[in-house]
């Protein structure tokens, strides 16, 4: 686990809850916005929905590039 504010914008990352999504820019307060792309049941609804989470806060972010293989 890694604090959000050290994940690069762009990187998908796994919340606490089960929510996941893609670490989006810091406005200038120093937070960080997430957009959520898939929610958990607590968080579930139907319009999409962005999270401002403190830079200090842990996520899992997911390191590799999507469509590359191992060869």
């Amino acid at each position: 686990m890694l604090p959000v504010g050290e994940v690069l914008p762009g990187v998908v990352v796994f919340l606490d809850c089960g929510c996941w999504g893609r670490r989006g820019i810091s406005p200038p307060d120093g937070g960080v916005l997430v957009i959520i792309e898939k929610r958990c049941a607590e968080h579930a609804g139907p319009e999409p929905q962005l999270r401002y989470l403190e830079p200090w806060e842990l996520v899992s972010p997911f390191s590799r590039a999507a469509g590359l293989s191992d060869s």
